[in-house]
C-alpha cells in the first residue's frame, strides 16, 4: 500500500455523518505504516489549526486541496465547438 500524499500537504475531510470535525484544512502531519490488519486506504496523521490534537485519517476520507475544486470545473467544462 502506497501513500499519495506527502508530510506537509494540505487537504480536505470529506464530510460524514458518522464523524465530527472542525471545518477547513488540515496539514498532513505524519504517514502511518500500513496497519496488521487488511485496510484498503493509506492512513495518514493530520491536524487542523483549530484543534489542539491530530487525527489518524484514512486517505479515501479526504481530498487534496483544490482537487475537489478542480473535479467540479472539468465536470462543468463546456466542450469545445470547431468551426
Amino acid at each position: 500500500m502506497e501513500h499519495r500524499y506527502t508530510v506537509g500537504q494540505i487537504v480536505e475531510l470529506t464530510p460524514s455523518t458518522l464523524r465530527t470535525f472542525a471545518p477547513g484544512e488540515y496539514e498532513i502531519r505524519q504517514t502511518m505504516p500500513e496497519p496488521d490488519i487488511s485496510s484498503a486506504s493509506p492512513r495518514y496523521r493530520v491536524r487542523n489549526v483549530a484543534e489542539k490534537h491530530d487525527r489518524i485519517v484514512a486517505e479515501s476520507d479526504f481530498t487534496l486541496k483544490g482537487d475537489a475544486a478542480a473535479s467540479e470545473a472539468e465536470r462543468l467544462e463546456l466542450p469545445s465547438i470547431v468551426i
